[in-house]
């Protein structure tokens, strides 16, 4: 309806994000500032917080996208995961190799 209304060559109101649709701003800036500078001091897991539908995901979909080919990224979607559950996605998505069974050697794994 959007597209054909105004005519717009793809549609702007998806669920999965778009990052051409990307708009930088200050207070945007400073979080990419702030989330590459713990990326690149290695300063660990980090959080990006905020209001739905303050750019959380495109912000961070740009920076996956712009950042050097070196850096691995862990993205969860699904906040309800159980520490195991998160565990496992973490060592799937980083491709570990887990030598033996259990929680220890995962965690042992990943650092």
């Amino acid at each position: 309806m959007y597209t054909e209304y105004f005519g717009f060559r793809a549609d702007p109101f998806n669920t999965t994000i778009d990052i051409r649709f990307y708009y930088s701003n200050p207070a945007y800036q400073e979080a990419y500032d702030g989330l590459l500078y713990g990326i690149r001091q290695r300063k660990g897991f980090m959080l990006l917080s905020g209001e739905v539908g303050t750019g959380k995901t495109t912000l961070l979909r740009w920076l996956m996208r712009s950042i050097e080919d070196s850096v691995r990224f862990v993205y969860f979607s699904n906040t309800k995961l159980g520490f195991e559950e998160m565990l496992s996605l973490v060592c799937d998505d980083l491709a570990l190799t887990i030598k033996g069974n259990g929680r220890l050697r995962q965690i042992q794994e990943i650092h």
